[in-house]
């Protein structure tokens, strides 16, 4: 659920205040948009295009971790809701997988 989404970023943010002001951020705006265009508003993951507007942009490594890739568009993929919430505990596990699905995106 959202509610447990939003218990598992605030344990795992070093700050929780810096962590939610990124997200208000004109920065993080374009970083997203940026995403979700070279995707082209559609789940890597599982293919998906919501109509519902469920898509979300996922750090592939994690923000809190890696703050010098916050806005870089290479190191965000689109996700779907309900896959965005599988990658929760998973984040570096992961990620090898969304690099190389950007990857295959820039040919």
């Amino acid at each position: 659920s959202a509610e447990c989404y939003n218990e598992y970023r605030q344990s795992h943010a070093k700050n929780w205040e810096d962590y939610e002001s990124i997200t208000d951020s004109v920065e993080y705006r374009e970083w997203r948009l940026a995403v979700y265009q070279r995707d082209g508003y559609c789940c890597r993951w599982c293919g998906e295009k919501p109509v519902d507007r469920r898509l979300q942009a996922h750090h592939i490594w994690p923000r809190n971790e890696y703050p010098e890739l916050v806005f870089e568009a290479s190191n965000g993929v689109t996700l779907c809701e309900p896959c965005h919430y599988k990658t929760l505990s998973h984040e570096e596990e992961l990620a090898p997988l969304f690099e190389a699905i950007i990857r295959q995106s820039q040919f």
